[in-house]
């Protein structure tokens, strides 16, 4: 299953990379944009931050000891508040390919509508 994770990087970070002439960022020769590299790390478990995702500049081959690692931010997991339940998840007893809610125990009262509305 897919996940998304949602974090921030540094700005500041990659602008003080940048005039440095860090290997990770290279300039484009078919379109003259600039693009960084960056390598991604998924933690084993989230850091003290909550944060589940590293992420660093990524050096050239030939310059990774020379620049060291650069982290330039980090992401969390996105968690939904909204996740299916079972009870939004087909079982016998759909009906047309409409799901039918599992009854949750609440008594609900009918609203009676009389018909001196003014409307």
């Amino acid at each position: 299953m897919s996940k998304l994770y949602i974090g921030s990087i540094c700005l500041s970070s990659l602008i003080e990379a940048a005039k440095s002439k860090h290997s990770s960022i290279t300039k484009s020769l078919k379109n003259d944009k600039v693009y960084v590299n960056v390598a991604l790390w998924l933690n084993d478990k989230p850091d003290q931050y909550g944060n589940d995702m590293s992420i660093s500049l990524n050096s050239k081959k030939d310059k990774a000891e020379a620049e060291g690692k650069m982290y330039v931010g980090n992401a969390k997991a996105q968690v939904y508040s909204n996740a299916p339940s079972d009870n939004d998840l087909p079982g016998d007893d759909w009906a047309d390919g409409v799901p039918r809610s599992k009854p949750s125990g609440e008594v609900k009262t009918r609203v009676e509508l009389s018909d001196d509305m003014p409307f």
